[in-house]
């Protein structure tokens, strides 16, 4: 199994290799990755010197964003659906039911401090590298609007992505370098490494399950109202502990796969 580190550097490489180096520098120094065991980790140590290190206030402006469906209907999990019984009592018979057939993209972007913008898509739009562009400009205006103009922000600002064809494109990279961003490496096939999908959308969508909407309107309200129930903590939680832990034992495990991290 290849090292996380290298298949990470091996896609910004391709994108730009200057961008790859800046993405790679910012991440290890995030996670405090050590690199003595292989000549990937030892690239990402040598990166560490092309800028200043990054203290804790810039490290509040390493974004993570995402897409994801959500759906009308979404049955409840198995854990959400227990029922106490008496002793000797039947389990009682639950009808299959199956996901709803109306549901709406929702893209996030949050930090350690919370979320800053999230936008719904509906069908027939899709996000490809158009959408994808328009979109991060409104988050883009978003941060500087909650966060301050960009000139007034202390060090550079990263964003974690996926390694989707909308994001990972060549006029996207060049449009989030327009606009000041640098995105961070992303090793291919790792939803466990991505903050939106083992923890933002897991904890958002479990609060929805077992609900029907009978409407998207009401769907989206109902995301809102799931979103603003999230505290700052959980957030910052995911962000600068969840995360970090993560990259540091896939690192350590030299790219394997792993469980039991929640």
């Amino acid at each position: 199994m290849p090292l996380c580190s290298h298949r990470a550097l091996h896609h910004h490489s391709l994108q730009d290799p200057v961008q790859g180096l800046v993405a790679a520098q910012a991440l290890c120094q995030v996670c405090s990755i050590s690199f003595d065991s292989s000549p990937a980790h030892k690239a990402c140590h040598d990166l560490r010197f092309l800028e200043p290190p990054l203290d804790e206030r810039a490290t509040h402006f390493h974004f993570t964003m995402d897409e994801s469906w959500v759906y009308s209907y979404d049955p409840e999990t198995k854990e959400q659906s227990c029922e106490w019984l008496r002793s000797m009592e039947a389990h009682p018979q639950k009808p299959r039911r199956n996901i709803g057939t109306s549901k709406v993209m929702l893209v996030s972007f949050f930090d350690a401090k919370g979320l800053i913008y999230r936008e719904f898509v509906r069908r027939p739009v899709t996000v490809n590298q158009i959408v994808f562009r328009q979109i991060f400009t409104r988050f883009d205006i978003a941060f500087q609007n909650r966060r301050g103009p960009r000139g007034q922000v202390r060090g550079r600002m990263f964003i974690h992505m996926d390694n989707a064809l909308a994001h990972t494109a060549a006029l996207t990279v060049q449009h989030l370098t327009n606009l000041g961003w640098t995105a961070l490496p992303h090793p291919a096939y790792s939803p466990d490494l991505a903050s939106s999908d083992f923890w933002f959308f897991p904890h958002l969508k479990k609060g929805l399950r077992g609900c029907r909407f009978t409407n998207i309107n009401d769907l989206e309200q109902a995301v809102d109202d799931e979103i603003s129930l999230i505290s700052s903590e959980e957030y910052k939680d995911c962000m600068l502990v969840k995360w970090p832990v993560r990259w540091r034992k896939c690192a350590a495990l030299q790219g394997n796969y792993f469980e039991g991290i929640h």
